[in-house]
């Protein structure tokens, strides 16, 4: 029998692959949502991977305030490989099983908040969702394997069951009574499928972050001693991987050292081209450090003293809003951006960086000196980033609708 519920309380499922509940400082939008529904008064069940898709290894998760679900997976070491294909499709075949055992165990939800991607497990959230009469929410925050179609060369075997995956995402759109996304564009590419069948068009809803947590981290007090003498910090955050335009930044900023020879750049991340990069910071023999993995605190400390943030993407991708660029926002770090549309236009709109075209390092060395004079004639630039965050990234204002939804009774659910 199941355990015995609060008869006024609203039973929640989030299921968030990827999130990282263990901290209360993380900047991970759905352990923030699963707090914000618990303190509501809400019973919050939240549905993870077993396997930390960012350290690859197995997740360990100490006590939080909500019942955390491991679901197995088997892992994988590269973002593009059959491997992660098939620890995905591992996740999503044994979601349903661990649906079952929790329903068993504390009873059906009132609303499951699926987030995209895992693709596979939201169609599985959408199905238990209709046979227990919950009302099933959507939330965009990644258009993968989409936005690695778009810029990786993949075999015809791969490709196709990346484009499964993607026809998966359709499905559980379409399903949901409600849909979020983390970007206007994320938000559009649910209405591709919404609009179509009648439900209500999505809602974008930026990343937002804890204002309180990205003053608090502090600055980093020294330096790598590769970066030794520089005193105008460019900063990469983010996955070392194919999808990034990381030679354009290499070849630009070796033309930007010459001319600026008190500047330094931080790579900070890991992935699966952190040593060829290595290799080619060798043999140009640039000021730059390469971080492999390290904490979201420690990245935060370097940001802290960063003059330019690094928001470069390959061309052609999907990506619209993403959690590097909210990052760099939150640090009162000005972004150099390669991504076109609402990133490109936000922060020309709100003077807080410069942007340029993908793949062209000649743009991308423009944009670093239109940022160096900046800096020249505006020492005070960081806070007035700052400003712009405090005003429109403030997560405690900006995920209200989520909440709200989450919580209302009714529609797709049992009344």
């Amino acid at each position: 029998m199941p355990e015995e519920r609060a008869a006024d309380r609203t039973v929640v499922w989030v299921v968030s692959a990827f999130s990282n509940p263990a901290s209360a400082d993380s900047p991970d939008r759905y352990r923030f949502i699963c707090q914000e529904l618990t303190d509501r008064g809400a019973s919050v069940v939240q549905f993870v991977s077993a396997f930390d898709h960012n350290s690859r290894t197995r997740r360990r998760i100490g006590p939080i305030p909500w019942r955390c679900v491991e679901v197995y997976e088997p892992g994988y070491a590269r973002n593009v490989s059959l491997r992660r294909v098939a620890s995905h499709l591992v996740f999503d075949s044994l979601i349903g099983f661990y649906f079952l055992g929790e329903a068993v165990r504390g009873g059906m939800p009132d609303t499951i908040l699926a987030a995209l991607p895992h693709n596979g497990a939201a169609c599985v959230a959408a199905a238990f969702a209709r046979v227990g009469r919950a009302r099933f929410v959507v939330d965009i925050h990644d258009t993968w394997p989409e936005s690695i179609l778009s810029v990786t060369r993949v075999s015809p075997i791969l490709r196709l069951p990346y484009e499964a995956w993607k026809g998966a995402a359709d499905l559980a759109i379409a399903a949901a009574d409600d849909a979020y996304g983390e970007s206007v564009e994320y938000a559009r590419r649910a209405d591709t499928v919404r609009l179509r069948v009648g439900r209500p068009a999505a809602q974008a809803i930026y990343l937002g972050g804890d204002l309180d947590y990205y003053r608090r981290v502090g600055s980093a007090e020294s330096l790598p001693r590769e970066l030794n003498g520089a005193t105008f910090l460019l900063a990469y955050a983010g996955t070392l991987g194919a999808n990034y335009d990381l030679d354009c930044v290499l070849d630009a900023y070796a033309r930007f050292s010459v001319e600026c020879p008190e500047a330094g750049l931080l790579l900070l991340g890991g992935g699966e081209r952190e040593a060829d990069l290595r290799l080619r910071i060798s043999r140009l023999g640039l000021k730059a450090w390469v971080s492999g993995h390290i904490s979201h605190p420690e990245l935060l400390r370097y940001l802290a003293r960063a003059h330019v943030g690094l928001n470069c993407f390959k061309a052609g991708g999907n990506v619209a809003y993403s959690y590097k660029l909210n990052d760099y926002l939150l640090s009162g770090t000005p972004v150099v951006n390669s991504l076109p549309g609402e990133t490109a236009a936000l922060i020309e709109k709100w003077g807080i960086g410069a942007n340029y075209r993908a793949g062209d390092p000649e743009s991308l060395l423009e944009a670093l000196r239109t940022c160096r004079s900046r800096w020249r004639v505006d020492p005070a630039w960081k806070e007035r980033v700052r400003g712009f965050s405090t005003a429109h990234l403030d997560r405690k204002t900006s995920y209200r609708a989520i909440l709200d939804s989450c919580l209302r009774r009714g529609g797709g659910g049992r009344g």
